[in-house]
């Protein structure tokens, strides 16, 4: 009614979409498609909150069955980052167990640089292999709860706060006969009475107020950002992914080991390539079960020549699935969100 009285929908038009929108079957499936994205929301939520429960918790087993020592940061390598092209630090540390001297490259850069050549640090390694260890420093022991955590709260909150939104409307809506709404669409079309009177008219035992179609659609435009925000690193991604297709560097890898799912059977293959001499070790960004991969099969691994240890399996799913299906997601749920009406017949 608001865009009819601003001239800014034919009253033509406006008949129509009040026509469609009385249709019990595309009603219905409106509602169900509103109940399927709320439901993908929550359930998207949830997960996110027990996955970094559970990385938390198997961090904290490693930790209270590894061993500390000290160590000395004695350079610092540069990283670039894909997306933004921006050059990080991250600290090589050296340290010594029963007399023998191991080292490692953090997985964490930073700029400005988090250490300085000679620092001393605490280094946690497994005493089995003290070959594989790690600093012990605040963000990698909480990184996982802050970012998945604080990340799934965020979702599952919108999604709560959607599911109790919708059954209030579910709770206060009301049938109206379509002569006495093409009356006052009429009406408002004319400048005859307000779009306030037109619905004091169609509802007067209820209280439909500015503020509450202003606190929908706020609560529709931050939906709309949130979902622009996902799309728009998924898109980061995928051009990461394309420049690399690309531009890559490629040799070959050897799958070494495999690694479970700490939420199920899932695995995701290590692989181990080498670039000038100096090997790498990382993980694929893909689980499945039954595994994609098995221990020794040689793998192609692309990477960039600036940042040949952030090397990946060229396969579609490594580098494409994960970007994509987030878009196509994304995308859907902000195709409904700009489908679906507000609550009032506004």
């Amino acid at each position: 009614m608001n865009r009819v009285a601003e001239h800014t929908l034919d009253i033509t038009e406006a008949r129509r979409q009040l026509l469609l929108q009385n249709s019990s079957f595309l009603y219905r499936l409106k509602s169900l498609i509103t109940w399927v994205v709320l439901s993908c929301f929550l359930l998207t939520g949830l997960f996110l909150i027990r996955h970094a429960y559970r990385v938390t918790t198997s961090q904290r087993a490693i930790a209270s069955q590894s061993r500390e020592t000290s160590g000395t940061v004695v350079r610092l390598v540069p990283r670039t980052r894909k997306r933004t092209g921006n050059r990080l630090m991250a600290p090589v540390v050296t340290y010594q167990i029963n007399g023998n001297q191991y080292s490692f490259e953090s997985d964490i850069a930073s700029s400005p640089p988090a250490y300085r050549i000679g620092d001393t640090v605490t280094v946690q390694y497994d005493p089995e292999q003290p070959e594989k260890a790690t600093i012990k420093s605040f963000w990698s022991s909480w990184l996982p709860m802050l970012l998945f955590g604080g990340f799934g709260s965020l979702v599952t909150l919108i999604s709560v706060i959607g599911v109790v939104t919708l059954v209030r409307s579910k709770t206060r809506q009301i049938k109206f006969a379509p002569e006495m709404l093409h009356q006052r669409l009429d009406q408002v079309a004319t400048g005859a009475i307000s779009v306030d009177d037109a619905i004091r008219y169609l509802l007067p035992d209820q209280a439909v107020t500015t503020a509450d179609t202003s606190s929908s659609r706020g609560w529709r435009l931050f939906l709309g950002a949130f979902l622009l925000v996902i799309i728009y690193f998924s898109l980061k991604q995928a051009s990461t992914s394309w420049r690399l297709l690309v531009h890559g560097q490629r040799t070959t890898g050897k799958v070494v080991a495999l690694i479970r799912s700490t939420r199920g059977s899932a695995k995701a293959p290590v692989f181990r390539y080498s670039v000038d001499g100096v090997e790498y070790e990382r993980v694929g960004a893909t689980y499945s079960s039954p595994p994609a991969y098995e221990i020794g099969e040689i793998v192609t691994v692309v990477y960039e020549s600036s940042s040949p240890a952030e090397g990946a399996i060229q396969s579609f799913s490594d580098q494409w699935g994960g970007p994509l299906f987030a878009i196509v997601l994304a995308g859907f749920f902000l195709f409904v969100l700009l489908r679906t009406k507000t609550k009032s017949i506004r």
